[in-house]
């Protein structure tokens, strides 16, 4: 796991013009869990929006552009899976 974290820190460092001014909507019902994902990618000039509720991602989608949507798979019970929220997000 440590490799593949390297790994992807690596790829990411790479592409730092290509993500440098992007703004990106994380999706996620545990933020919390994802400081060092953002901070690495705030660092490399990206603007972070977090958001844990399916409204209001939709409210920020409607509010303005995003350069790409980040969401987790797995849902708690009780709310759409991932999949089934990314179709939700992509129809509106």
């Amino acid at each position: 796991e440590a490799t593949d974290k390297a790994q992807v820190s690596r790829r990411i460092r790479r592409n730092r013009d290509l993500l440098q001014g992007s703004r990106v909507l994380w999706f996620d019902d545990r933020p919390d869990t994802l400081a060092n994902e953002v901070r690495l990618l705030q660092q490399l000039g990206v603007e972070v929006e977090m958001v844990v509720a399916l409204g209001d991602a939709l409210g920020h989608l409607k509010m303005g552009s995003f350069d790409l949507l980040v969401s987790d798979i797995a849902r708690p019970d009780g709310q759409s899976n991932g999949l089934a929220t990314l179709q939700t997000l992509h129809d509106h």
